[in-house]
């Protein structure tokens, strides 16, 4: 009886000491960085406002509740840690450039219900109170490029997305950044061999269509190529090779046939392979 007594005794005590993190109206937010960058900053000023959203205008309190912002050096460009601390603070600490606000959004999403189901729909719950226990959590994305098929910078990054479709404007407030070289992530061997630099001199490298080499279709947003051609495999590395040399700060290069293309090539070679492996 005694043993039972004194582990109930002892294990009230370390849960006073180590108490729960509780979220409340009287939960500041912190900024504990020198110079917060763009994204770090967004980070604050959407944490204060889903705070408010969820549990109404921040009304300071005699206990100190709050939830601080911090960079880590130690962590990646997207790693995140929410960890909880003995004064029963919480801390939401993270890597460069996207580390802190995507641990802000994880948060607001896993932890205290928000849910941005398009850029304009939005779920937050009301609340008086959320007692989050005693956390640790180390967040990482399973992948490191992350597409999006939506214009909306915001929504993107509210949903840990980190590349979007279409746009040639990566906002720095959001964490964007390029990580695709100038001729796109997709439908881009057009951009790469456009057929005004090549087509005079390699119509080889184009489709066979109709009985003649063609480079593109009336609108001229793409063209048709002999993909089975040895010779445009090697101008293709060597454009590649060019571009990531004057730009090696992309991390990925994508080399993809375009879209609206007038079908496939009808050479010899690329008719055995469409033979061979199908359309």
């Amino acid at each position: 009886m005694k043993k039972v007594l004194l582990t109930f005794v002892f294990t009230g005590i370390f849960a006073a000491v180590f108490g729960s993190t509780v979220i409340d109206r009287s939960t500041k937010v912190e900024m504990q960085i020198a110079n917060p960058i763009p994204s770090e900053k967004t980070a604050e000023m959407e944490l204060r406002t889903y705070l408010e959203k969820i549990f109404g205008k921040y009304t300071p309190a005699a206990a100190n509740k709050k939830i601080v912002l911090k960079y880590d050096a130690k962590l990646g460009a997207e790693e995140f840690r929410i960890k909880s601390q003995k004064d029963g603070s919480l801390t939401i600490s993270g890597g460069r450039p996207r580390g802190v606000m995507y641990g802000t959004y994880w948060f607001l999403d896993r932890k205290l219900g928000v849910h941005w189901l398009t850029p304009s729909v939005e779920y937050v719950p009301s609340k008086t109170s959320v007692d989050l226990g005693d956390i640790n959590h180390f967040g990482k994305p399973a992948f490191a490029s992350r597409l999006l098929l939506c214009l909306d910078h915001k929504y993107a990054a509210r949903n840990l997305i980190n590349v979007n479709s279409g746009s040639s404007k990566y906002p720095v407030e959001y964490g964007f950044v390029k990580f695709f070289g100038p001729s796109g992530f997709a439908h881009n061997l057009f951009t790469l061999i456009p057929p005004m630099k090549f087509f005079k001199k390699h119509p080889d490298i184009y489709a066979l269509q109709r009985g003649k080499r063609r480079h593109g279709n009336a609108t001229g947003v793409t063209a048709s190529y002999c993909l089975t051609n040895p010779k445009l495999a090697k101008i293709v590395v060597e454009e590649a090779r060019k571009i990531l040399k004057a730009n090696p700060n992309y991390t990925y290069f994508g080399i993809e046939e375009g879209d609206f293309t007038e079908g496939n090539c009808t050479c010899e070679n690329c008719k055995a392979a469409e033979l061979k492996y199908g359309k």
